[in-house]
């Protein structure tokens, strides 16, 4: 799990969409718990991620209710159709999820510095997202004092 998707961008995600002031603070610490409560009983590390909120909120969940319903789904599915959660043909999880790549790109050009978030998307494409990272805080730093 990375800081940025986990907590930061799920963050902003949340206050673009929902208009919720959730800090990044916040989901880290509810993280944290998570994870310490959960991993001794063998579950998968888990975060919030901005992906699933942006995945919701493509397919249509504007409400907390959502995730309720959501929630009662996986319950329901896990405990009464194991096989067909197990038959669940790939390709449309690649769809799905090109989908939620699409939605976290329109979020992402959402900004006052267009060239400088085009910018960093190709060094992250081109090397990694660390160099991509500092590039980008050098460049907003840059545009912070010209202005």
């Amino acid at each position: 799990m990375t800081v940025g998707n986990a907590a930061v961008a799920t963050s902003l995600l949340l206050s673009d969409y929902y208009g919720a002031d959730v800090s990044a603070d916040e989901l880290a610490t509810s993280m944290g718990v998570m994870n310490l409560l959960a991993i001794p009983l063998g579950v998968m590390p888990m975060c919030h991620g901005s992906g699933g909120v942006a995945g919701k909120y493509a397919f249509g969940a504007r409400t907390a209710g959502a995730n309720l319903i959501l929630g009662a789904i996986y319950a329901g599915a896990a405990v009464l159709a194991v096989g067909i959660v197990a038959a669940f043909p790939l390709p449309m999880l690649g769809v799905v999820l090109a989908l939620i790549a699409i939605e976290l790109g329109r979020a992402g050009l959402d900004t006052d510095h267009l060239p400088l978030t085009i910018g960093i998307g190709v060094v992250t494409v081109v090397t990694n997202v660390g160099i991509a990272f500092v590039a980008g805080a050098v460049g907003y730093l840059v545009l912070k004092r010209k202005s």
